[in-house]
């Protein structure tokens, strides 16, 4: 919903919102009532959204909804509205993708890549260009922990490391200080 918002904000459509809720709704009963997880939603939010905004409903498909119909993401819970999907099948652009390839088996998608790498790496790299899984490993892991509360410290600490050296910096707010003292001063930090 919040990406639809946003996408009717950049038409300057806001007002439309309750129409394309209810396209939403009319749109997943005549594609077959696809489960509401991605990327489902996406696919079924946009296609309302193109129903609302264009001349005529499903005058505009993605390409995802045609692969939908087509039955490359599975089968439906109920069939689509055979209306609508002769409707989207009839577009030339149905027919070239009802010609595309399937993706290779898992073992044989397997074999483009190193021996031995990780199921994690394996999906990675068979969904991802290269260069950005090889960027991904490079960073190393991401931190586990992620406290929100400390991340204006840190921004005042990145500060403090830019300017010039100091011999001495106070932080002080209400029922806390702390001093902070350069060693070539020999002293002790105190909080």
């Amino acid at each position: 919903m919040t990406t639809t918002r946003r996408q009717l904000a950049e038409l300057k459509l806001e007002d439309r919102f309750p129409d394309v809720m209810r396209e939403v709704v009319q749109v997943r009963a005549e594609l077959g009532y696809p489960i509401m997880v991605t990327p489902f939603p996406q696919i079924v939010c946009t296609q309302a959204l193109y129903n609302i905004i264009s001349e005529e409903r499903y005058g505009s498909v993605s390409d995802q909804v045609i692969r939908y119909v087509l039955g490359k993401f599975g089968r439906p819970t109920v069939p689509v509205d055979a209306n609508v999907k002769d409707r989207i099948l009839a577009r030339p652009r149905a027919k070239e993708l009802a010609a595309e390839q399937p993706p290779l088996p898992p073992e044989e998608l397997r074999k483009r890549f190193k021996p031995g790498i990780s199921d994690d790496e394996f999906l990675l790299r068979a969904a991802m260009p290269a260069e950005e899984v090889d960027a991904m490993l490079a960073a190393g892991p991401a931190n586990r922990h992620y406290n929100p509360d400390v991340q204006a410290l840190f921004k005042l600490l990145r500060e403090l490391q830019r300017r010039p050296a100091t011999a001495e910096i106070v932080v002080e707010k209400p029922g806390f200080r702390l001093e902070l003292r350069s060693s070539r001063d020999h002293e002790a930090v105190s909080a």
